[in-house]
Parts: structure tokens; sequence; C-alpha cells
């Protein structure tokens, strides 16, 4: 049995086409899966079906076999964790106040964070390496850092998966290197990882399978090499790209490279 499964969602708005039509994947512990497409395909949407926040119009999404719309809250989320994109417009908490939003699901309503829900929140900070930023508000520090605060917050929960969309976006080179690094070594300890994403190549590198979605609501899974591939590309994407491999230090890395458009 899947951690989590959804099995042949369809979903549209009210007015306009098909946004997810006849979709089916599922994630594991310990795998790390990323969801790409072109703008307009749904990935977001997808993401927020997956968990429930939008109904499926047909079909369903299970979280260990139970279907999610029989979950409430407070037990869906604690065993998912979501992470929005970093956005200035964040409140202007400090930063170990937001990560301490993530007991959220363990402390209930009407309840002050014990001193272990405070202990687990550091904790989750020192683990990501931004222990430093304690003190900070979220105003004061940079888009990569925060994005590490968003997924502080979300571990904090300690969930089985944690649901990022674009983690990687907006960010420079070093910081999409420290997120994407962070949530490989996620997967280290078990936790599955659900991503959307504008970069092909991080799926490729970072993922253990792919979701490719297009514009007309189709979609393939299955491992990402088998997903990505020149011929997908140019089928959901509309260009021509070529993949190879780049020689470093620590080894050899697969690489989308997008030549020309159709």
């Amino acid at each position: 049995m899947s951690l989590l499964n959804v099995n042949r969602g369809v979903f549209s708005y009210p007015i306009g086409e098909m946004i997810l039509d006849d979709v089916s994947y599922e994630i594991n512990k310990g795998e790390l899966i990323s969801i790409l497409g072109p703008n307009g395909a749904g990935k977001t949407t997808l993401l927020k079906c997956t968990m429930g926040l939008l109904g499926w119009q047909g079909g369903s999404s299970t979280l260990n076999g139970t279907d999610i719309r029989k979950l409430t809250p407070r037990e869906l989320f604690s065993v998912v964790a979501y992470v929005p994109q970093a956005k200035a417009d964040t409140p202007n908490y400090y930063t170990e106040e937001m990560v301490l939003l993530g007991r959220g699901a363990h402390i209930g309503f009407f309840r002050q964070p014990t001193e272990k829900d405070r202990k687990i929140a550091y904790s989750c900070m020192e683990k990501l390496g931004i222990g430093h930023l304690a003190g900070k508000r979220c105003s004061e520090i940079s888009g990569g850092e925060l994005q590490m605060v968003l997924i502080a917050r979300a571990l904090a929960s300690e969930p089985e998966v944690i649901v990022l969309d674009e983690p990687e976006s907006n960010l420079d080179f070093k910081n999409q290197l420290m997120v994407m690094g962070t949530l490989k070594n996620l997967t280290r300890e078990n936790v599955a990882i659900l991503f959307n994403t504008h970069f092909p190549a991080h799926a490729l590198q970072y993922s253990t399978k792919a979701l490719m979605l297009s514009k007309r609501g189709k979609a393939i899974f299955g491992k990402v090499g088998d997903v990505i591939t020149e011929e997908n590309i140019k089928k959901f994407f509309g260009v021509n790209a070529v993949i190879n491999e780049i020689d470093t230090d620590g080894g050899a890395i697969r690489n989308v490279v997008p030549i020309s458009l159709l």
C-alpha cells in the first residue's frame, strides 16, 4: 500500500477547460517525486487536489489507504506538511515563531506550545543549518533563508510527507543547491517529498520519480529517466531539448538544455 496515492484524479474550474484529466501517481517513504510541465498545466492545482485543499471531481487521494476526504484537518496535517512558495508578504513573525507554527497539528486549538514544542522547532532549525536566524524577523532574511524557514516549519510537524510548491523558484544558484540538497537529505530519513518545479534538470538530478503534465490535462508518471526524455519534453513543453551528462568531481550529473522552439 502506497503512503500517498492519487487514483484517476479529474479536476476543472467552473468556467474553463479540463485542468487535470485521469491523473494517477503514488509516493512512498523515502521517495522524492517531482511534478513538472509548462505554465498553466495545473502543477499547483494538482498539489492542492492531492492534499484535499481542492476537491477532486473524479478520482481520489488516499493517505495510508484512507480517502483524504474522510480525514480531519488535524489527522491530515499531522502526516502531510505543505510548504508554499516563499513570498515577500509572508507574515512578519520571528523565524522561530514561524517554525513553531508547524507544531499546530500537535498542539491543537486554544493550547500554548510546550517546552517540548519549542525544542522541536529549534532542533529543526539547527538541523537545516538556520539556527543562527533565530531572533530575526522573516522580513529581515533572504528569499533562500525564508524558504529554509518554511521547510523547517514543515519539518516541525514531524510529517511523513512534505509537499512543496516550487521550492527553488526565485532563488540564486547557491540557494537552489541548498534547498534541493536539503530535500534529498530528508528522503534519507524516510520522509517522502513531493514538489513541483520549473527546472527539469533539478528533477533529473534529485528525483526518484517524476510526473509530467500537459496543458491538455494529461500526465505521465514513472521513473525519472523514463519520464524526462527529449521526446517527452518536445511533446509536453513544445521545445526541442538535449539531455546530456556533465562530469563533475562528485560524478556525472544529467542536465537538460532547451535548444529551440518547435
